[in-house]
């Protein structure tokens, strides 16, 4: 099942930030082209000088390597074979609306944005790059891939804030349901409240509360519900896996062996191990 959320300004801000130091592929579908065409683009670091911007406003970089095969393969496919053709579409995107699919580790963030200058490349190069006005708000696209196990007994969840400016939160949930990939915990609406959609979470779990062996992954949250009782909600968690947490691959996989290991938990959802 897809969906969308749509993030805060501040959790925006910060989104597009991280993607800026990961360098963040962004696919970008200049609305004003009659093909429909989209650019695979990388993040790049704003400048602190640049001519021709206005002198208010926060920008984000954009850079499109035009020898790149896929993008090659669409701009000819379009047309614009020869490198003046290419370089003068680029240049009537200025003062124009583009689409733009931002790919974060396993989220793909949703935006539209202006253009505000194209640098065009020097003799013998093959980058364009693009200044846009940053989105005031994106929105974040979710796919649950795996289905959420329900637990016979509910365990604590140990919840600390990760963030970087924001002071350390230490918090307590209680397991909902989970898979090799997330979990949803019920917590007091103190810890709601203070926890936005897009935060960067550590958690610690056990599957059954008397059970020696612990879980601790770095996690982002993705929702935030009612619990259906009064002064409580529901977050709903996915970790974070990816080649700069190594370690979590590998837990991830143990998880998923320790869910799918116990028969009560394979009969509930009525699935065999894969």
């Amino acid at each position: 099942m897809s969906y969308a959320i749509d993030l805060s300004p501040r959790q925006s801000s910060r989104t597009l930030e991280q993607a800026v130091r990961h360098k963040a592929v962004v696919l970008l579908e200049p609305r004003i082209w009659s093909d429909v065409i989209t650019l695979t683009c990388t993040m790049e670091e704003t400048p602190q000088q640049a001519s021709n911007l206005p002198e208010a406003g926060r920008f984000i970089v954009l850079c499109c390597e035009l020898n790149r095969e896929d993008n090659a393969s669409l701009l000819r496919a379009a047309d614009q074979s020869h490198a003046s053709d290419v370089l003068d579409a680029f240049r009537r995107l200025v003062g124009t609306y583009c689409d733009l699919a931002i790919q974060l580790g396993e989220h793909v963030f949703l935006a539209s944005a202006d253009v505000v200058k194209v640098d065009v490349p020097p003799p013998q190069a093959d980058a364009v790059r693009i200044w846009m006005a940053a989105p005031a708000t994106l929105q974040v696209a979710q796919r649950r891939r795996f289905r959420r196990i329900q637990l016979a007994e509910s365990c604590r969840v140990w919840l600390r804030s990760l963030g970087e400016k924001e002071a350390t939160h230490e918090d307590i949930g209680w397991l909902c349901n989970i898979s090799s990939e997330g979990l949803a915990c019920r917590v007091d609406a103190a810890t709601a409240n203070r926890t936005w959609i897009g935060d960067r979470l550590h958690v610690i779990f056990t599957l059954t509360p008397t059970d020696m062996q612990r879980f601790a992954f770095d996690a982002v949250v993705c929702n935030k519900t009612p619990a259906g009782t009064e002064g409580k909600m529901i977050l709903g968690l996915e970790f974070t896996i990816d080649a700069e947490h190594a370690e979590s691959t590998a837990l991830s996989e143990a998880l998923r062996k320790r869910l799918w290991s116990s028969g009560t938990l394979i009969r509930r959802i009525g699935e065999e191990p894969k």
